[in-house]
């Protein structure tokens, strides 16, 4: 169905931001290190507040998909200009 990929992004994106926020509280994600040292140099930028309301966000519209309440490609373009709103 059409809604199967924008939920699989959405959820990996929810899976990014709880790494980030784990690293942000200290605890070590078992990640590559690549991966840890691109995570950190993006926590520099942001605030724990804002990866939790990202978060938020991300979960609301993962559930919209799936209750069928918004249109896949629409929830993701959403997300993907969240930064925006804020």
């Amino acid at each position: 169905s059409g809604g199967a990929e924008p939920i699989q992004l959405v959820g990996l994106m929810e899976t990014q931001v709880r790494q980030m926020l784990k690293l942000a509280y200290g605890q070590k994600p078992r990640l590559p290190k690549e991966t840890l040292k691109r995570y950190e140099k993006l926590l520099t930028g942001l605030s724990v507040k804002e990866l939790l309301r990202l978060l938020k966000t991300l979960t609301e519209t993962e559930f919209a998909i799936k209750k069928g309440e918004v249109e896949p490609a629409l929830a993701l373009k959403k997300v993907a200009f969240y930064g925006q709103n804020r």
